[in-house]
């Protein structure tokens, strides 16, 4: 485990290739990323962040409230398993030629479902978005699935060592399931924002690249980050 990054300033989330070295880093909040997608669609065709929705697309779960991103929950305990099975964080894996695994030395490997392909941050008028959505798997040595991770428009999952971690989201609501199938949701994902600390303490996910290099780690995981991959070219 490593510390968590620091968050991006408005001027470096706007162009990233601002940051020193031309090495970008993102950071991607639970519900953020998706809540950008509603607000957007919002302010196209309009809606409204009542809550109200009708009973048969609201989600079921007990209360997903403040509370749960500061204690112990379900998001810390699915990655207990994560420091014992990840590549070493001492070691940079060595990316294929055709993006799509990378490997150590160690023997363990990361697979990706889209390969990927390093933007020019020389180019200002490039989206530095490294990929729309992250699919992989990493692999410990001795060839077992270690992470799983997915996203989509309507949410993502993390399985550690097995245990499945998945958020859902429609409308303004969100449902967090956890490894042992309980379930927590809100009507309005957009009241989340407004808990303390929720910056600090939210399931996150964090890339960062240069021209030749990826990493990707978990935060919301206490005083530290779980690293997944550190791979260059």
């Amino acid at each position: 485990m490593k510390g968590s990054p620091r968050a991006l300033t408005a001027e470096s989330r706007a162009n990233p290739a601002l940051l020193l070295g031309r090495r970008v880093r993102v950071i991607e909040f639970a519900v953020m990323k998706w809540l950008v997608l509603v607000a957007g669609a919002c302010l196209v065709f309009g809606c409204s962040s009542s809550g109200d929705d009708d009973d048969d697309d609201a989600f079921e779960g007990e209360p997903l409230e403040c509370a749960w991103f500061t204690e112990q929950n379900c998001w810390i305990s699915t990655f207990a398993g994560a420091p014992s099975c990840v590549p070493p964080s001492s070691e940079t894996g060595v990316l294929s030629a055709d993006g799509r695994s990378c490997t150590y030395t160690n023997g363990s490997s990361v697979v990706f479902r889209q390969p990927l392909v390093f933007p020019n941050l020389d180019d200002a008028d490039e989206d530095n978005d490294f990929i729309e959505s992250w699919n992989f798997t990493v692999k410990a040595s001795d060839g077992s699935d270690c992470i799983r991770y997915e996203e989509s428009d309507s949410g993502k999952q993390v399985v550690v060592r097995g245990q499945a971690y998945t958020e859902l989201y429609r409308g303004f609501g969100m449902q967090v399931t956890c490894p042992d199938g309980k379930k927590y949701a809100t009507p309005n994902a957009f009241d989340l924002l407004e808990c303390d600390d929720y910056f600090s303490n939210a399931p996150s996910s964090a890339y960062a690249y240069s021209g030749s290099s990826i990493s990707f780690s978990f935060g919301g995981l206490g005083s530290a980050s779980v690293e997944a991959f550190s791979c260059a070219r």
